[in-house]
């Protein structure tokens, strides 16, 4: 078949895919260049990616897998896929071990649904699997193969209308989630990955007396698996740094990052030498540091943490915070830096810092005595006032402009919702 030349050509060529749409995997995204090309319907140009995708297509359909007819009664599974333009699945079913596929869906993503979260895509993906692929889901059992806790937030009673919604519509069908497997075939091939891991991770900082600090951590940037890794090793350094140590044992799944950190591997590229000189800055602040590569197997908990890191935007984690890293640490910040502002006599830290700092107390003895009593619980460490939890956290003490901003962030910001009072002092100490 030879490549389109007029608008019609292409016009023809997309309807014949859409009446293909079931016999290929992820038709929606193997076609976008073509949508590209016959945008509002006008002729743009068959571009480079244009003849690529479609020499890609052509060799695809050569080879592409037969659908399996499922039996009655048997479990069918379910892989989703999200990518920038489309949200995908596939149908499956076990014959004899080996995976085969049974039907595949695909769906473009409107403007309004681009701007939804990774997890919300998910969700969307398997409603649009579950609407197109009815029949399947009322006579079958179907066990969604996903890593992303999508049961855990459709059954929130504060996620967003839209997955309420979707859940009401789900009750209806017997859905079973599952971490997914291994794969065993071909056909689910381009279903491995949901959405990218690259832009989530998560940080596990165990303390000497055994106290663990936790943060899942999320990229609003298009993020590498090594830009990732080193930004999650520059917030665990800066953390700890913060925190007051000055020997460290560093655990990761990077290869890369570990060995160009012992300069066994050379960073080429320009923003790989960027990250190393940053990492290899902040190691120098501590007095001994060690830093080893561990299988992936044995970063669980990072790797949990990670997974929360996903479903963040819909729903909010009680103990855990998630850290959302607008640029990477790389580009380097064109804010003002604003002098150190000392805390006036009417702040309520003002008197805890003038005794710890220069073991001055009020004149008052009464007064002398509560502030001796309260100091116990604080110390400053680098010039800022922590309190000691009863994990024995350090927590940063704020008072004055920055107390104020915090209210007014957790009110009517960015994270401002209608809480109820708990809750709200929870997020306030976050």
């Amino acid at each position: 078949m030879a490549s389109p030349k007029t608008l019609k050509d292409v016009q023809r060529l997309t309807g014949c895919l859409a009446s293909l749409n079931r016999f290929i995997a992820k038709s929606t995204d193997k076609c976008a260049p073509f949508f590209r090309a016959i945008k509002k319907g006008k002729w743009l140009e068959w571009s480079k990616e244009c003849e690529e995708a479609f020499q890609k297509l052509k060799e695809y359909l050569g080879r592409a897998p037969i659908l399996s007819k499922p039996v009655v009664g048997e479990t069918l599974y379910l892989y989703l896929s999200v990518t920038e333009v489309a949200t995908s699945s596939v149908l499956i079913r076990l014959e004899e071990g080996i995976q085969k596929p049974v039907y595949y869906t695909s769906k473009a993503l409107l403007p309004a649904e681009t701007r939804y979260s990774s997890v919300e895509k998910i969700a969307l993906a398997l409603i649009t699997s579950a609407r197109k692929l009815r029949p399947y889901f009322q006579a079958h059992t179907i066990e969604v193969y996903t890593n992303c806790p999508l049961k855990l937030i459709l059954q929130k009673p504060e996620v967003s209308g839209r997955l309420t919604k979707w859940a009401v519509e789900l009750n209806e069908y017997d859905i079973r989630y599952t971490p997914k497997a291994a794969v065993k075939g071909q056909a689910v091939s381009d279903f491995i990955a949901e959405f990218n891991r690259a832009r989530r991770r998560g940080i596990v900082i165990t303390t000497p007396e055994g106290d663990a600090v936790e943060c899942a951590m999320r990229f609003d940037f298009k993020a590498t698996n090594n830009q990732a890794e080193y930004e999650v090793l520059l917030a665990g350094l800066r953390v700890c740094i913060a925190l007051g140590a000055d020997k460290l044992e560093i655990y990761s799944d990077s290869q890369v990052v570990v060995n160009q950190i012992l300069n066994e591997y050379q960073a080429r590229e320009e923003h790989m030498i960027a990250y190393l000189d940053i990492a290899k800055r902040l190691l120098r602040k501590f007095i001994v540091y060690r830093i080893s590569q561990i299988p992936q197997e044995e970063n669980e908990k990072a790797d949990a943490l990670s997974k929360l890191a996903s479903a963040t935007t819909c729903i909010r984690s009680k103990t855990i915070p998630v850290a959302h890293l607008i640029k990477p640490s790389t580009v380097e910040s064109k804010e003002i830096m604003i002098a150190e502002i000392r805390p006036s006599p009417s702040d309520w830290t003002y008197q805890l810092r003038k005794y710890l700092e220069e073991n001055i107390l009020p004149k008052d003895a009464v007064e002398a005595k509560r502030i001796k009593y309260r100091s116990t619980r604080y110390t400053i460490l680098r010039g800022e006032l922590y309190r000691r939890g009863f994990l024995k956290v350090l927590q940063r003490c704020v008072a004055g402009e920055k107390t104020r901003k915090i209210l007014k962030n957790v009110h009517s910001g960015v994270y401002g919702n209608h809480t109820r009072g708990k809750s709200l002092a929870h997020k306030i100490l976050r």
